[in-house]
């Protein structure tokens, strides 16, 4: 489905009875709507799962006056919710999406029903900011399929290269096809415009339910960040997952189904996570 917006269009998907409550999916930088169809599986017999791509990425489409900025990732995300007819929906971020998903909830807290934060962090440290500039130089400077290449390494964990070794070319080439339906400029502007995300003097007045979500391998988003969002978010909930890396939704998204909807439920205790990996 197509959402047209003065500053283009976004492509969306809904999956699951339209009765129920929403979850809307935020993507992360490198990821496509395609990588969330595994978590759903898990969720769409009771809620209402909406994906989409941000302007400018993915089948979505931005014209001129596109402004690549949480502004209008918010706006967007507002729209979104309008259209399908939703007061408030509960938000899952994904890395990238776990910045514009704090924006919006510390922007319009009525709409948000509870907010869970995947391999993402409270706002972008030192080690991430360089590593964000070493993508855009990459980017900017090699073949897309470098690029994509890098962020594959960057994101999967050691564990899910030995136990997809045969498989690893094929997603890689799908990779390459998702970052090839739009311009490198797009995503330099995408990248460039995450350098700035600081939500951390705006997380203590949040009171939906949180749940932080993280990968013990994680190279992106280390145990560092989860640990800072317990400081500011002290009544979150923290999951972490051993043995995985930056690519939780990809890696564990069965367990990070369960997670979801035990959150939701109403039932995340720290005997849920304990059979999910490890609770901090």
């Amino acid at each position: 489905m197509i959402l047209q917006r003065q500053t283009g269009s976004l492509y969306y998907e809904i999956h699951g009875d339209g009765n129920n409550e929403s979850i809307v999916y935020l993507n992360g930088f490198a990821s496509g709507i395609s990588n969330w169809y595994p978590v759903i599986k898990g969720l769409k017999a009771c809620y209402r799962n909406v994906v989409y791509d941000y302007g400018g990425t993915g089948d979505s489409e931005s014209c001129g006056g596109y402004v690549f900025c949480f502004d209008t990732y918010c706006d967007d995300l507002n729209g979104l919710l309008d259209e399908i007819g939703t007061e408030s929906a509960h938000l899952v971020g994904y890395s990238m999406g776990g910045w514009i998903g704090q924006e919006f909830a510390c922007r319009n807290s009525r709409r948000v029903k509870s907010l869970v934060l995947v391999n993402s962090s409270s706002r972008i440290f030192a080690r991430q900011r360089w590593i964000i500039s070493h993508f855009i130089d990459v980017l900017r400077d090699s073949d897309i399929s470098v690029f994509s290449k890098l962020m594959f390494i960057s994101y999967y964990s050691p564990e899910y290269f030995e136990r997809h070794d045969a498989n690893l070319d094929r997603i890689k080439n799908l990779a390459n096809s998702y970052f090839g339906k739009q311009s490198r400029s797009n995503w330099e502007s995408l990248l460039h415009s995450c350098l700035s995300f600081d939500a951390e003097s705006r997380l203590g007045h949040l009171r939906m339910p949180v749940l932080i979500v993280s990968g013990e391998n994680d190279f992106l988003c280390p145990r560092m960040t989860a640990r800072r969002f317990k400081e500011l978010i002290p009544a979150s909930h923290w999951l972490e997952l051993a043995s995985v890396g930056h690519a939780v939704p990809m890696e564990c998204h069965s367990d990070l189904s369960l997670a979801i909807r035990e959150l939701l439920a109403g039932k995340f205790s720290a005997e849920a996570a304990g059979n999910l990996g490890l609770r901090c």
